[in-house]
């Protein structure tokens, strides 16, 4: 077998191996857009009288003027071999800014071997800082380790939880485009590299 030929099919080889890390790159979060409702999400009132409701492709997080604290949730399974997870979202503070402050966060968390349930804040935010009417397109990478996949269920998930304290007037916040992706880990980035630039080598040598 010729050299060329041995690039070739090694170059193919690599590049079907990049095929299955871009399938595993999917995003993890179902109905991340709210395009017709709030399927796959779980609501939980934590305290009061607060909610989040559905509103032409958006989630509205929290209903002003009722005071609690919600929780807007997802599960997710995390593959045992992420190394780093793209997390995204787009949110925006509405209504008016109130006179005691309310308090949005945003976490995410997953089981690690031997470590427990681990989790980081990516939002804690205060209404007295927040930027009201102004979308903010939140993007981070979360690097992780040792993910404890064992069983069925879901070993990850994203909370962004509203904390409400007017009785009177408050705030909600829109929600949309949640996406957590896994980060091809960089070795596979390499590979993927290596069969692009092989095959490229293998047309040059057979033009």
């Amino acid at each position: 077998m010729s050299l060329k030929v041995l690039v070739r099919n090694a170059a193919v080889g690599v590049l079907m191996f990049g095929g299955v890390a871009a399938a595993t790159h999917a995003n993890l979060i179902t109905n991340g857009t709210f395009d017709t409702d709030l399927s796959g999400w779980t609501i939980n009132v934590l305290s009061g009288t607060s909610g989040v409701t559905f509103d032409n492709g958006t989630a509205h997080v929290g209903r002003p003027g009722t005071p609690g604290t919600v929780q807007f949730n997802q599960g997710f399974k995390l593959p045992t071999t992420s190394t780093a997870v793209e997390i995204a979202f787009d949110y925006q503070w509405q209504i008016n800014k109130p006179q005691q402050p309310d308090f949005f966060s945003v976490i995410f968390g997953y089981f690690q071997l031997g470590g427990g349930f681990v989790s980081s804040v990516l939002v804690d935010e205060s209404s007295e800082v927040a930027d009201f009417g102004n979308t903010i397109s939140f993007k981070s990478t979360v690097l992780v380790s040792d993910v404890d996949s064992r069983g069925v269920f879901n070993n990850a998930q994203i909370d962004f939880i509203l904390r409400e304290t007017n009785p009177s007037a408050g705030t909600r916040v829109q929600l949309d485009n949640v996406s957590v992706n896994v980060v091809p880990a960089p070795g596979t980035l390499a590979l993927i590299g290596l069969g692009l630039a092989g095959l490229g080598w293998s047309r040059r040598k057979s033009a």
